[in-house]
């Protein structure tokens, strides 16, 4: 029935290719079939003829694909008009939420480039980068931001910011520039901790968690540090 319903897909999509619905279909069956890298091909297909279509664009993205940033590029290059934030937002979520990270990165990176990350994106970003081990982009995006307490004052976000930006100094071997983040945030979080919800004590608790691990091992406890994945990342 599978292959039935993608072949008169395919029929209609050849009589109407202007409709990405067609497209959709066919390539959710596709994949439901494990035939992914057709379903992947022809959602490329299907952008490369209609580069402005946001709906396609958003498909292929959701496929995880290793040359988001380009694609994104040329999307935005031809999408009249361009989509709203609400939009952008939906796509973030939806890809962070099924841990679709090269995707996530490529669109990160362009609309870092044209200055179109909010600070929840940024966040959602530094997070990205941290589950790949990178843990140098890591430090350079966070210090790159001019005001910090934005980032890391958010509710649950930002102790996950905090968390992610001082293990990568501690991987990095940034002892004196650890040490001093930790005593920066300290006053802010124990502030927090005292009015706050529970999901946000929990982020902070674990942030206060990973402090007390620093004070037990130094970064030249290097071995320590190179294997540390108290949250599992690595399992992702």
């Amino acid at each position: 029935l599978a292959s039935e319903a993608a072949e008169m897909l395919l029929l209609l999509r050849e009589e109407n290719p202007e409709e990405f619905a067609y497209t959709d279909c066919r390539c959710a069956i596709l994949s439901q079939s494990g035939n992914i890298e057709l379903a992947v091909k022809e959602l490329r297909e299907f952008v490369e003829a209609h580069p402005g279509d946001f709906r396609s664009y958003k498909q292929l993205l959701l496929c995880n694909v290793p040359d988001a940033r380009q694609i994104t590029e040329r999307f935005l290059e031809y999408a009249d008009p361009l989509p709203g934030d609400d939009d952008i937002d939906d796509l973030v979520n939806t890809l962070h939420l099924r841990s679709n990270l090269r995707s996530l990165n490529g669109l990160f990176e362009v609309l870092f480039d044209r200055g179109m990350l909010t600070v929840p994106n940024l966040s959602a970003w530094i997070e990205c980068l941290f589950a790949f081990g990178r843990y140098e982009d890591v430090v350079r995006l966070f210090e790159s931001i001019d005001d910090k307490t934005l980032l890391i004052g958010q509710p649950v976000k930002g102790p996950a910011t905090a968390y992610e930006y001082l293990v990568s100094l501690m991987k990095l071997g940034e002892e004196c520039k650890a040490q001093e983040f930790i005593e920066s945030v300290r006053p802010l979080y124990e502030t927090i901790m005292a009015e706050s919800p529970i999901p946000v004590r929990m982020g902070i608790r674990c942030f206060f968690s990973l402090v007390d691990k620093i004070q037990k091992h130094p970064a030249s406890d290097k071995l320590y540090w190179d294997y540390f994945d108290m949250l599992s990342i690595s399992k992702f």
